[in-house]
């Protein structure tokens, strides 16, 4: 969003906080997996297309699996299946997140003008104004290097994920009885899922699921 914002704006001024000491990181976080939006919004909103064929893994589409209801879903063939059949003309992306992390904070930080980044901000505290959106400011507190500082901002940005600084603060929790998972394996090499079935290959190519489902 900082890199969108500066590459929109010559005035807009941002300081952006993050608790952690190193950014990247050191350890290696998980890949990300883009789809075609996100794909989009990375290589063409945010200018990064160059950077992303240079540096990072093409993908090519994602293949969505839920049980069938009624079906033996011990059996891979009766899953349904949700996937483009042909390849996008707008290229998806393997991310390796650390290391786009660290080449986003690098080009924002190429605006010192516009852009400040404070790591090991701790002890983090937001006062929003009641007047936020008739132009009052929020006032922004935290702890950095043994010193409390404090900041006024029109905008406040809740950015830390899992954190839910702002949800949390406003008791923006509701219940939600709906429960996702998702899965994920590497493997070596190329991988044909449509021979991981019991069925063999005749049996595959006459299977009502299978003309339901598509094949590429």
């Amino acid at each position: 969003l900082a890199r969108q914002l500066l590459l929109n704006s010559g005035s807009v001024r941002i300081l952006h906080l993050d608790k952690r000491v190193t950014v990247p990181q050191a350890s290696q976080k998980v890949g990300e997996a883009t789809v075609q939006v996100s794909g989009h919004y990375f290589s063409r909103v945010l200018e990064l297309e160059e950077y992303l064929m240079q540096e990072h893994y093409l993908k090519y589409n994602l293949r969505f699996h839920w049980p069938t209801p009624g079906l033996d879903n011990t059996k891979l063939e009766n899953y349904s299946q949700s996937y483009i059949r042909k390849l996008s003309n707008i290229p998806t992306y393997q991310l390796d997140r650390n290391k786009i992390e660290g080449e986003l904070l690098r080009r924002n930080q190429a605006a010192p003008d516009q852009y400040t980044f404070h790591n090991h901000a701790l002890e983090l505290d937001i006062a929003l104004s009641e007047q936020g959106a008739q132009g009052g400011l929020h006032t922004v507190s935290y702890v950095r290097q043994g010193e409390r500082r404090r900041v006024t901002t029109r905008w406040v940005v809740d950015a830390a994920g899992r954190a839910q600084v702002l949800k949390k603060k406003l008791n923006l929790v509701k219940p939600n009885n709906i429960r996702h998972g998702a899965s994920f394996l590497w493997v070596e090499g190329l991988l044909n899922t449509e021979r991981l079935p019991d069925m063999t290959p005749a049996e595959s190519r006459v299977s009502p699921q299978r003309s339901i489902t598509g094949n590429f």
